[in-house]
């Protein structure tokens, strides 16, 4: 489509902006609830290995699209995700998001959810998260689920996917299909998480991909590529595995 090869062709230079979700003043729960929102957005963005996200927190959310358009053009912005999060009058919070891409003339993609209980806030946040990444890229994106079976051999650890941080102390976890490197770190480097194990992964839409953990400790010489601590968020997927060396 013309959205993707927009992105191949910058080669995920020009950047997709992000500003803050802005929430109520005052109310801790949807400013929580617009966080969890905007880190997953962000996230999947990245994990679509073919964005590059700047989280425009120094944009004023709510800067009106015709001002902040002007802006996006002046930078050569691919896209933009803007909205807010609001008490809803039958209980619990309405969100609204719209997606801007640069290489449409149509007007921003609207995307409106209801979040009756904070609790379900995180399942929401991922399917908008993916709903909106596939807005951006201009095709449908879908996901799989992985499940660290031996999590207790480590009592805290952390699951990378391509150098993202995905989940903290979550063995099971949804993500993106396709071919995937994943390090699974426990806490206590000098400089970040310490890489335990790596694992080659093909998600697979709809599966389950089993990772089981042949050692706690060693380091293999591969996971030495891997990034301490860069992205904190609350995404999930993945599917089909197989060790890696």
């Amino acid at each position: 489509t013309a959205a993707e090869s927009t992105y191949r062709a910058s080669g995920g230079e020009r950047p997709v902006f992000l500003p803050a979700l802005p929430a109520p003043a005052g109310n801790a729960v949807a400013a929580n609830l617009a966080s969890t929102i905007i880190s997953s957005v962000a996230l999947m963005m990245r994990l679509t290995g073919s964005i590059t996200v700047d989280r425009a927190d120094f944009l004023t959310p709510t800067l009106s699209f015709a001002r902040a358009r002007k802006y996006y053009s002046l930078v050569k912005a691919d896209g933009a995700v803007f909205g807010s999060i609001e008490p809803a009058s039958g209980g619990g919070y309405s969100v609204s998001l719209e997606v801007w891409n640069a290489s449409s003339d149509k007007k921003p993609t609207e995307l409106r959810r209801m979040i009756r209980n904070p609790l379900s806030s995180f399942a929401l946040a991922d399917r908008l998260a993916l709903e909106v990444a596939s807005t951006v890229v201009g095709r449908r994106l879908t996901e799989g689920t992985l499940i660290l079976e031996d999590a207790p051999l480590l009592p805290r650890f952390a699951i990378y996917a391509d150098g993202h941080l995905v989940a903290r102390n979550r063995a099971r976890l949804r993500l993106l299909t396709g071919k995937h490197e994943i390090v699974v770190a426990k806490p206590g480097g000098p400089l970040g998480d310490i890489p335990v194990e790596v694992f080659r992964v093909d998600i697979r839409q709809g599966k389950q991909a089993v990772i089981r953990l042949t050692r706690t400790s060693a380091v293999p010489a591969a996971a030495t590529r891997a990034s301490p601590v860069i992205y904190a968020g609350t995404l999930q997927g993945l599917s089909v595995t197989t060790n890696g060396g």
